[in-house]
């Protein structure tokens, strides 16, 4: 009887576990929703597979990232005539880089970014996290930026549950990528709110 409470009660927590995570490996993927035609950051896009451009150098400088959200390793700035291995030897990464495919992107001005916690197309809460390059938090987001999470809130949603990063840009408000919320930092959001939230969603 001991045992069979054990494991009744290990599946309950297993349960709620799964329930707990929204995550979807292919529409949290660059790559995937690259091709929906939505206002991307980096639109304009290269879709390489590492091991294709790994030893490769350019004539300019470019944007470069993992296409998946759980990324294997940080993106920045390739230099010209930097390779793709040596940008890892400098910056690391963290793990199954053989596997990814790499974004190659022209680099954009990019004035400040905000990060919204979102269910469907409603904004749960956000903030800055970057201004001018840099990582500056702050909870102030401008009315712009707002009216721009809320319409794009209505073009695509990986999931009920998602996290959009929205860039201020020289091309107007863009979307940087989305992420699944419960590997996203949170920055000045009201974590509060957004976990109050979310249990919410979660008991109906």
């Amino acid at each position: 009887h001991l045992s069979q409470s054990i494991i009744k009660k290990s599946n309950l927590y297993i349960d709620k576990l799964i329930n707990s995570i929204d995550y979807d490996m292919e529409r949290f993927n660059q790559h995937y929703y690259s091709k929906l035609d939505l206002p991307l950051l980096n639109k304009e896009a290269q879709y390489i597979p590492y091991n294709e451009i790994k030893t490769l150098s350019f004539d300019n400088d470019y944007f470069i990232k993992p296409s998946k959200d759980l990324k294997s390793f940080n993106g920045g700035i390739l230099n010209n005539g930097e390779t793709l291995l040596n940008y890892i030897y400098r910056n690391g990464y963290m793990k199954a880089i053989e596997e990814e495919t790499i974004i190659l992107a022209p680099i954009k001005k990019i004035y400040s970014e905000y990060r919204f916690f979102m269910y469907k197309n409603e904004i749960i809460s956000g903030s800055r996290y970057m201004l001018n390059n840099k990582v500056d938090v702050n909870k102030d987001i401008p009315t712009f930026m707002m009216e721009a999470a809320r319409d794009y809130g209505k073009l695509y949603q990986p999931l009920d549950l998602y996290v959009m990063d929205l860039a201020s840009t020289d091309n107007g408000v863009e979307i940087v990528e989305y992420n699944c919320w419960n590997a996203s930092g949170f920055y000045e959001s009201n974590i509060n709110k957004i976990i109050n939230t979310i249990n919410e969603i979660k008991k109906n």
